[in-house]
């Protein structure tokens, strides 16, 4: 009787270590599963954030350009009315003084805007 007692402890005492150690074999698998799921999730997470911020930067520099393109046109707009007007100065010189007409201003600076031309 001893001898099959002692048989049943030992055979309950082996399973008993060996699903503690399954236990804590998957309970290690389960935390490095958790842990690399937590890992990529920041990588995608630092990935689309930095995606974002050179999104934005491309749409900065790409705004920058079309603006001074369109300040580069304005001024050659400017340039060619400008020169039309000397043009057409230079082809009537007796034409009357700005001064005599009803819009006359004291400013002597010249054109504000490109309608003053």
């Amino acid at each position: 009787m001893w001898g099959t007692s002692r048989i049943v402890c030992q055979s309950q005492h082996q399973l008993f270590s060996s699903s503690a150690v399954v236990l804590v074999v998957i309970l290690v698998v389960v935390l490095v599963v958790v842990v690399e799921a937590a890992v990529v999730v920041v990588v995608v997470v630092v990935v689309v954030v930095v995606g974002l911020v050179v999104a934005i930067a491309v749409a900065v520099l790409l705004l920058e350009v079309v603006v001074a393109i369109e300040v580069v046109v304005k001024v050659v707009e400017i340039n060619a009315v400008l020169k039309a007007k000397q043009a057409g100065n230079e082809a009537k010189p007796d034409r009357p003084s700005r001064r005599n007409g009803p819009f006359f201003t004291l400013s002597m600076s010249g054109p504000k805007t490109v309608y003053d031309l």
